[in-house]
């Protein structure tokens, strides 16, 4: 399989070499998982050059996209739907009611507002007018977006 010459942590977002940080060496796994960990923070992640999970992945899309198959996802966007890096305009906070509706519109996240993805792991991280917020994933899922134009 093909390594990846850097990867980025998932958790703080510091690039660094897997090959120069494969997981610890006491893990009864050491040397078969495939998981490496970030240098800056410690986190342990999966290699996606040695993943199984990974490598079935793309190669299903692969094949969706050589058919002209969408791998898009059905219904509405939200923002656990945007690549990290990418602008987006709010369209609702789906089903968040009282105060924490309020809560994040006193934040600006406010609909016809527009939003950036910066990281997105177990956490989605945005920047809402030169604040950063991060939500978990059931948060993530009620705010709906659309490509900012």
């Amino acid at each position: 399989m093909e390594r990846l010459s850097e990867l980025a942590c998932p958790l703080c977002g510091h690039h660094f070499d897997p090959r120069q940080h494969e997981a610890c060496g006491s893990c009864p796994l050491h040397g078969g998982c495939g998981n490496v960990c970030c240098p800056a923070c410690g986190h342990t992640t999966v290699d996606p050059a040695r993943s199984i999970a990974v490598t079935a992945a793309r190669r299903l899309i692969g094949r969706l996209r050589g058919r002209g198959g969408s791998v898009a996802p059905a219904g509405p966007l939200t923002l656990l739907d945007v690549a990290p890096g990418q602008r987006v305009e709010v369209v609702d906070l789906y089903g968040l009611q009282g105060s924490r509706r309020e809560r994040l519109r006193a934040y600006g996240l406010v609909p016809g507002g527009t939003v950036r993805v910066l990281r997105r792991s177990h956490v989605t991280v945005i920047e809402v007018e030169q604040l950063e917020l991060a939500f978990e994933a059931e948060l993530a899922a009620a705010v709906h977006v659309r490509n900012a134009s």
